[in-house]
């Protein structure tokens, strides 16, 4: 009988990392235990010896007590750390680490190392200068490492205090810079792309930092910043530890989470361990219950220091790539026929770019011949290929890389996702390393704010430096301005007949021809001519782009059941089990989010990650994982501007269609107001993430829907008002009937809030309309004006007192009709001080050109805000104060009608928006 086996040797892992190499687009992430560093700085015993040197002698037979029973430990490492600690204070202890860190320097003898670990900065200076005994295990990694392609470098991390990989890397030619995480909260994620150089992050502090994790509580106290930061470092990644034995703590704890998240993050570790024997490995029961899990493949027997010792992976580059950026030298092209996904909507590869593969467009060459053009004048500026989404400006973005990295002299890096900040010592250091350098990106909008902070260094004449980039037109033009004169622009939009004829002909090469199509001469004519015309046509009142154009030839009228079989394929994906959400639910989602706020990508108003991850009850850094890894592979999402779309509008409006027909729209826009009012009362992201899908209630025109998002908001922030003010809002103008009910109620309990403070102002202006709508005026004046109030909430805003006195507008203008005398000059008052706050032009797009009196306005607006407030004051006082009765609002404390928060908003507004006299 053939014995199963579930373990790999060296050989397999060797295998592994030679595929990643060659056909993963996941990032190779690193740990490293001290396993590799064991063989130049003392082990566990030896540094456990060190700490007792540094004890005073009264402290020896304490010490040697504890220790000798469990000497050469993990556990006699920890006590004893904690001995010295507690005898000799944190400094003593960082120290014995230095010493025992500068065993490995060569430059420093033996007697020396004691006197030398007093010094920090020598040690510091001994890091970048001394000379240094590396593992062959280091160096062998450091030239496999800073020879893959830079798209394939994730993180480095270490549990190691020493400073022997960032050595091995820089020997290699890949600058470095530690990251020491000091206890649980010593950077951010968003903090490494401030780093020119690749992260070497230190999980238990760096040898010369003020302080080390060491001791049996810092080791395995709380680190819950930890296990977010993991969550963020391991997504999309398939992660190698090499030389850690797996140490029941914190980290441990926390990598073993993230294993069991592996399938949501898009992660797969491997872990090598040296013992070759599975009976002793699965004695670790941390690591026994890690290998039964998806994502998790253990390697036994394996050596450190011989894993990169091998001709399939050894270095093959003699230039390497800076961290963040790729050198098209270095990009690895899968071998293979060219496939079908990029015509049917997925982002292109390397592999379609190569020539061949798909036709250039004229467009393509004018931008390759731009880019030359400025590499033969030695740079200084740079060319941007603009246009819709969808017009295959990533396409030629990598062609045009392609042509030029193999025609010019000059170094051409491909910008990666998630690359450091440009900075001017960026760019000066990078032209130094590797001479004149073209810099290639796409989505380039979201690095405008660096091209244009750094544009003195670049487009200056002769700079050597030079630009190839292209993003969405509208988004560049939003956040490109000062930089606009610098770039010259290739327009990307719509076919001409010989490119339409250049494009199906390499449709009938590799058999892509629409199914009834026999792929004659006659039929290519043909498919070329409606391709060209409808490149050049409309959709929907606009515009067609290339790919629109693509999905009329292929699919037509078809399309609407291609998307049905694409939605029904998406629904047996699910993404939680618990929740039971499927990857058609997050499609749909993104669908509607694109075709209410933002049909072609360029404002800004799609799905955003976090939106996409709360639909799934997730948090948002799962977004990117399996989410969006599915959605690109089997739906060919887009990104524009950071935010996820549909690969074209005609998609999102027939998957909308095919949901209004069968009635699944009105689950899907309740999740959609869920996972918005979720992350409201988390507080996680900016608002501007999540406010669409919050107040998606107010913006969609079909009543069902409107009160079905409405609800879900509800069911997202069970302890927040303001959804409920949204609720009250979308069920007085849709079901008027249930609003006039459900708004009592919600005053008499508005207390039960956590956020009342905030959102009562917002809920006093909703019941105000209620009560006009039912034809109360004398109310709705009551609680328009209270919702300025001082004293029922936070501070009054522009926005809050915006609301309050465009209602108190209406509702006086509407009393003065009806010949209330008491109303006198309220509405000419509060014309003048909306004028006040917000200008003339948007007071009027509020409330119209409102019959007033023009003597009236004329001699009030000369008004102080004082006047203007206690005019309202005097009008409204009475009724205000009688609402909150009526109503039995929680305002019991309010026996004053004042506005002096509201008069300093007017005070303050009159340098912003003086009135016209």
């Amino acid at each position: 009988m053939v014995e199963q086996i579930d373990y790999g040797d060296i050989a397999d892992l060797r295998a592994r990392l030679e595929a990643i190499e060659k056909d993963d687009d996941r990032r190779l992430v690193m740990l490293f235990g001290s396993g590799l560093s064991n063989s130049v700085i003392p082990d566990i015993k030896g540094v456990t010896s060190l700490f007792r040197s540094y004890l005073l002698p009264a402290s020896s037979a304490d010490f040697d007590a504890m220790i000798a029973p469990i000497d050469g430990s993990a556990l006699a490492y920890q006590n004893a750390a904690s001995f010295l600690k507690r005898r000799r204070g944190d400094a003593v202890l960082a120290r014995a680490i230095r010493q025992a860190v500068l065993a490995a320097c060569d430059d420093v003898s033996v007697e020396d190392r004691a006197a030398a670990s007093a010094d920090i900065e020598y040690c510091k200076q001994l890091e970048r200068t001394g000379k240094w005994s590396i593992p062959a295990g280091y160096a062998n990694f450091a030239k496999y490492f800073s020879s893959i392609s830079g798209s394939l470098r994730g993180q480095i991390l270490t549990t190691n205090f020493d400073p022997l990989i960032e050595i091995s890397l820089r020997q290699a030619g890949l600058e470095t810079a530690a990251i020491p995480v000091h206890g649980d909260a010593s950077f951010t994620v968003e903090q490494l792309t401030e780093q020119a150089s690749q992260p070497v992050i230190h999980l238990h502090g760096f040898w010369t930092s003020t302080s080390t994790l060491n001791t049996i509580t810092q080791l395995t106290g709380s680190r819950p910043y930890l296990h977010g930061m993991l969550r963020r470092l391991l997504t999309k990644s398939i992660t190698l530890v090499l030389g850690y034995g797996g140490w029941q703590d914190a980290f441990m704890t926390a990598l073993t989470e993230r294993v069991s998240e592996a399938d949501l993050l898009g992660a797969e570790i491997l872990w090598a361990a040296y013992d070759p024997d599975p009976g002793k490995v699965a004695s670790n029961p941390t690591l026994y219950s890690l290998s039964t899990m998806p994502g998790f493949t253990l390697y036994l027997g394996i050596d450190g220091n011989k894993v990169f010792d091998s001709p399939s992976i050894k270095s093959k580059s003699v230039k390497v790539s800076p961290f963040g950026y790729t050198l098209m030298s270095t990009i690895n092209i899968p071998d293979g026929p060219v496939n079908t996904d990029f015509i049917a909507g997925r982002n292109p590869s390397w592999a379609d770019a190569v020539p061949g593969a798909w036709p250039r467009l004229e467009a393509t060459d004018a931008l390759c011949a731009k880019a030359n053009d400025i590499l033969a004048h030695g740079g200084g500026s740079g060319v941007i290929a603009l246009g819709p989404m969808g017009e295959g400006k990533s396409l030629a973005l990598r062609q045009s890389a392609l042509s030029i990295a193999a025609a010019s002299d000059w170094t051409v890096l491909w910008r990666e996702p998630g690359a450091p900040n440009l900075s001017r010592k960026w760019l000066t250091d990078v032209r130094e390393s590797y001479g004149p350098v073209l810099i290639c990106a796409d989505d380039a909008d979201l690095i405008s704010s660096d091209l244009a902070t750094t544009r003195d260094v670049w487009a200056k004449e002769n700079s050597e430096i030079a630009l190839l980039l292209a993003s969405q037109d509208r988004l560049w033009r939003q956040r490109s301005k000062t930089i606009q004169a610098n770039l010259s622009e290739v327009i990307f939009h719509g076919l001409n007949e010989s490119e339409a004829n250049s494009i199906v002909a390499a449709w009938a090469k590799i058999g892509a021809l629409p199914s009834n199509e026999r792929g004659d001469e006659a039929s290519i004519d043909r498919i070329s001519a409606k391709l060209s015309k409808s490149s050049q046509s409309m959709f929907n009142g606009r515009e067609t782009t290339l790919f629109g154009a693509i999905l009329d030839v292929r699919y037509g009228e078809a399309l609407a059941s291609r998307v049905k079989d694409l939605v029904a394929k998406l629904q047996s994906v699910k993404i939680t089990s618990p929740a039971s959400v499927t990857l058609a639910d997050i499609f749909k989602a993104i669908c509607v989010m694109q075709y209410t706020f933002d049909e072609d990508g360029n404002v800004q108003r799609g799905a955003t990650r976090s939106v996409i991850a709360a639909l799934a009850g997730l948090d948002s850094v799962f977004a990117d994982g399996k989410i969006l890894e599915l959605l690109g592979r089997e739906a060919a999402v887009a990104y524009a501007g950071g935010r996820v779309y549909s690969r074209h509008p005609a998609i999102a409006k027939a998957v909308v269609t095919q949901i209004r027909q069968d009635r699944s729209i009105l689950d899907t826009v309740r999740r959609l107001g869920k996972a918005g009012a979720r992350l409201r009362q988390l507080g996680g992201p900016p608002i501007s993430e999540y406010a669409d899908a919050y107040l998606l209630g107010r913006n969609l025109s079909d009543p069902y829907e409107a009160v079905a998002a409405a609800e879900g908001a509800l069911q997202g922030a069970p302890h927040l008002l303001e959804p409920r003010v949204t609720y009250l809002s979308v069920l007085r103008k849709n079901t008027p009937q249930r609003s006039e009910s459900y708004g009592y109620e919600l005053a008499k309990h508005a207390d039960d809030f956590d956020d009342i403070r905030t959102a009562i102002r917002a809920l006093l202006v909703e019941l105000s309309q209620l009560a006009a709508r039912d034809g109360k005026m004398q109310v709705a004046l009551g609680l328009a004006a209270l919702s300025l109030a001082d004293g029922i909430g936070y501070s009054l805003d522009e926005d809050r007192a915006r609301y309050g006195l465009v209602q108190i507008i209406k509702c006086s203008q509407q009393l003065r009709v009806q010949k209330f005398a008491s109303i006198g000059s309220l509405p000419e008052a509060a014309r003048v001080a909306l004028i006040r706050l917000i200008g003339e032009n948007e007071a009027t797009r509020f409330v119209g050109r409102m019959r007033m009196s023009a003597d009236t306005l004329n001699r009030i607006r000369v008004n102080s805000g004082m006047s203007l407030a206690s005019m309202i004051i005097q009008a409204c006082s009475g009724v205000s104060l009688a609402v909150i009765e009526q109503y039995q609002l929680p305002l019991k404390h309010v026996t004053a009608f004042r506005l002096q928060d509201f008069q300093r908003l007017l005070e303050r507004a009159n340098g912003q928006h003086l009135p016209n006299r």
